[in-house]
């Protein structure tokens, strides 16, 4: 959740004004305390804080795993399971859209409805309001 941060704190003299706000995440707002954002930057909780959020949001590994690989010699190959296909990249470094959850997975067909865009041919119409 994003919180207002005093770019110069507020116990080194800075004011709660426009110019000295920014937004920051809460945690790390916390971590900051009442170091100036020059000396947050170059410490170590900042790093720590940015790779907890890089392991959070890398990819899980057996989105990675191609059960349905084909190899066709120098580097080329293709998998089955998912339709994709390369000369150059190693399958460990290509996500397997078949391994994927289903709100990532191309195979899942979203729900429809007001919101949301129609299928492929599909259109709808806008709602009326009743007239009385």
């Amino acid at each position: 959740m994003p919180t207002l941060d005093h770019v110069v704190p507020r116990l080194r003299g800075g004011r709660t004004r426009v110019e000295n706000l920014h937004l920051a995440c809460a945690r790390c707002n916390s971590l900051k305390g009442a170091r100036s954002v020059v000396d947050f930057l170059q410490s170590s909780e900042l790093e720590q804080r940015r790779n907890a959020i890089r392991r959070e949001l890398a990819p899980p590994k057996r989105w990675f795993h191609h059960e349905g690989l084909q190899w066709f010699g120098e580097g080329h190959w293709f998998c089955a399971d998912c339709g994709q296909t390369s000369e150059s990249e190693s399958p460990t470094r290509v996500i397997c859209r078949a391994q994927q959850p289903a709100p990532w997975n191309e195979r899942w067909d979203p729900p429809r409805g007001p919101g949301r865009p129609p299928a492929a041919g599909q259109t709808y119409a806008a709602p009326t309001l009743a007239q009385n």
